[in-house]
């Protein structure tokens, strides 16, 4: 009669990448996801930077180098990709490049939002001068949004989606040249204002969200929430609703991913 044999579950590898062109959300972000995942998780973290231009959102040069530390992560050994931004972009071009899994933010979010109850979808809102760089920035504009629930088989009637203003966000004309100075001024104000934002009107638009739109949850739509998420603690029942953290999620579905295959 043949003994049963014990599974030895091993650790996982799995790489943050922050599709853009700056570093000072690397160290952050690792902090969070090592909150959410099991000890003897190995994790590590590489972006842009040389490669994009120094602005902290996906830019169209991206994708080929994306793709490449994509690849290199398979070839290091490591077991699972989470694509570091909310807006998933250049997903199913990282998915056709390597045979480890790839997680996104709103696609792990989105997808499973049935399971929680209706959700909101909760988008910055940043300065005007945004618009014309960020098409979606606009207090009416839901289109992306509204089309990235669709394509993860949402309906109008799963979720809504609220604009969160973040007031003292960087101007637009700081951005690269104190990035490409190293400023850790600006390090330290971006973070800084996604802080400002979750507690002033991030509260204001989940309570509205869970009074006004029936939701059970909130995704505040950029990992650079992660960090102040992270930090409420008991102060997230005064949002209404139970409050995702991006990277949280994103971070626990992929060591499941890993863990979980045979």
């Amino acid at each position: 009669m043949l003994s049963e044999g014990k599974k030895v579950q091993m650790s996982a590898r799995i790489m943050l990448l922050n599709p853009w062109g700056v570093d000072y959300a690397d160290e952050v972000g690792l902090n969070v996801i090592g909150s959410f995942v099991r000890p003897d998780t190995d994790l590590a973290c590489v972006n842009l930077t040389g490669a994009a231009r120094p602005v902290p959102w996906p830019v169209p040069e991206g994708l080929k180098p994306a793709v490449e530390m994509a690849k290199k992560a398979e070839a290091d050994g490591f077991d699972a990709i989470i694509n570091g931004c909310a807006g998933d972009p250049y997903l199913d071009d990282l998915r056709a490049a390597v045979s480890i899994p790839v997680v996104g933010i709103a696609e792990t979010i989105l997808r499973n939002a049935r399971s929680r109850g209706k959700i909101c979808i909760l988008d910055r809102l940043l300065p005007e001068e945004y618009t014309t760089l960020i098409p979606n920035n606009g207090p009416d504009k839901f289109d992306f949004w509204r089309a990235k629930a669709a394509s993860y088989g949402l309906t109008p009637d799963h979720y809504s989606i609220r604009k969160v203003r973040i007031a003292t966000h960087p101007s637009v004309d700081s951005l690269e040249p104190m990035t490409r100075e190293g400023s850790m001024e600006l390090r330290e104000r971006m973070f800084q204002s996604f802080v400002d934002s979750l507690h002033d009107d991030g509260l204001l638009q989940s309570t509205a969200a869970a009074d006004e739109d029936g939701a059970k949850a909130v995704f505040f739509a950029c990992n650079f929430w992660s960090t102040p998420i992270a930090a409420l603690g008991r102060d997230a029942r005064q949002f209404g609703a139970a409050v995702i953290n991006p990277l949280g999620s994103a971070a626990t579905f992929a060591e499941h991913l890993v863990n979980s295959a045979a």
